[in-house]
């Protein structure tokens, strides 16, 4: 039983100090994450949707295999997610679904 709690209090130190590396001290994701804010042409989104559309962008691109940085395929997805919220989508799960529906084909 306390070999038990020890080893849980150990994994919860492994896992805090791992959320600590992928954090800043304001509690926001890692510069290194993409955000799709850099997409944007004319649109406006409030922010709440903006990092719903950043945090799928993100994930697809990683499930896709597509780099993240000066990509045209990155370009391509984000357009989509832009699209798609443009047409009235409003979550990550959505936004990430759609995303890599339209493009897993593409790059298999």
């Amino acid at each position: 039983m306390l070999a038990d709690s020890y080893e849980l209090t150990d994994r919860l130190g492994s896992f805090r100090s791992y959320v600590d590396r992928r954090t800043n001290k304001q509690g926001r994701k890692a510069a290194c994450e993409l955000t799709i804010t850099r997409f944007l042409r004319n649109e406006a989104f409030d922010s709440e949707l903006l990092e719903a559309m950043s945090a799928a962008l993100g994930q697809a691109c990683r499930v896709l295999g597509v780099s993240i940085g000066e990509n045209p395929m990155t370009e391509l997805v984000a357009d989509h997610i832009i699209e798609a919220a443009l047409r009235g989508m409003r979550t990550k799960t959505a936004f990430y679904l759609t995303a890599v529906i339209k493009f897993r084909d593409c790059l298999q």
